[in-house]
């Protein structure tokens, strides 16, 4: 299976990186797209459970859980970059989180880690590959059985992707551009049944700011006016109602899924050494 981005490219981002120890306030408007996806991970349901993220480097989403559940989950976080395990770290150490930090391959990990944990989520992972299916196989064998995945990935389909692809041809070919249907059809493909899924979020403009990580000045204006409007959509819908989902403009894809079987399954890498 070809992975679309390299171990380089991500080391090279988390070194340049200014990491501090402050954690999003989710219940501030300006994070409302943050509030989404934390709600769409505990919505399966996190106390007394051991939960993973798959691609953790320097993870708001894993430090923000692990200080909104103190005691009542484990939380653990794998990544094939050192310099973004380190960077969890620090800030875990810095904000009183606990969690256990593994810097390794998603396609070859520690054997102990197969079959260890309730719940398993990912958010920007899978679509970094050209096989969803391969990716999502790989994932489900760190869950114990009955245990739930949650993967997020972004709308490379709508709006975002195009702009992605107009200002930064480099970071758009890194990701496998997944519909709703396609994404669908890899986790049937991984053997896993569907409970949830859809768009996440109305909009979110700041994705793009991958666009310019490497300098570059092309639509960068533009981003900065389309982030306040997403902004100001955000206070809106923190004071009003919730605007609509859709493939054009929604920022993210999840699915919440639970493998078919209820058989501890083997890692498809693991298992054939």
């Amino acid at each position: 299976m070809d992975a679309l981005s390299q171990n380089k490219y991500w080391q090279l981002g988390y070194q340049r990186r200014r990491s501090g120890a402050e954690i999003p306030d989710v219940n501030d408007f300006r994070n409302y797209a943050a509030r989404r996806v934390v709600q769409t991970v505990e919505s399966v349901g996190l106390n007394g459970k051991h939960v993973l993220e798959v691609g953790a480097g320097d993870s708001n989403l894993l430090l923000l859980l692990a200080t909104r559940f103190p005691g009542t989950a484990r939380f653990a976080g794998l990544d094939y970059s050192d310099a973004g395990c380190e960077l969890l770290r620090d800030r875990s150490r810095r904000v009183g989180a606990d969690i256990e930090v593994i810097n390794a391959d998603l396609f070859q990990p520690p054997k102990e880690l197969i079959g260890r944990f309730e719940v398993v989520y990912s958010l920007g992972l899978a679509e970094h590959f050209s096989s969803l299916g391969d990716v999502l196989a790989a994932l489900t064998c760190f869950l114990r059985p009955g245990g739930d995945l949650v993967t997020i990935i972004p709308n490379m389909t709508g709006v975002l992707g195009r702009l992605v692809k107009r200002w930064n041809k480099e970071v758009y070919d890194m990701h496998n551009p997944l519909g709703l249907s396609a994404f669908l059809a890899g986790h049937a493909d991984a053997g896993l049944h569907v409970l949830r899924s859809g768009y996440l979020c109305s909009s979110n403009f700041s994705v793009l700011s991958s666009c310019f990580g490497d300098g570059r000045r092309q639509g960068e204006r533009a981003y900065r006016w389309l982030s306040r409007l997403s902004k100001a959509l955000w206070w809106y819908e923190s004071k009003a109602f919730e605007l609509p989902k859709t493939a054009w403009l929604s920022p993210y894809i999840f699915a919440v899924s639970r493998l078919r079987t209820l058989e501890t399954r083997q890692h498809p890498i693991t298992s054939r050494s």
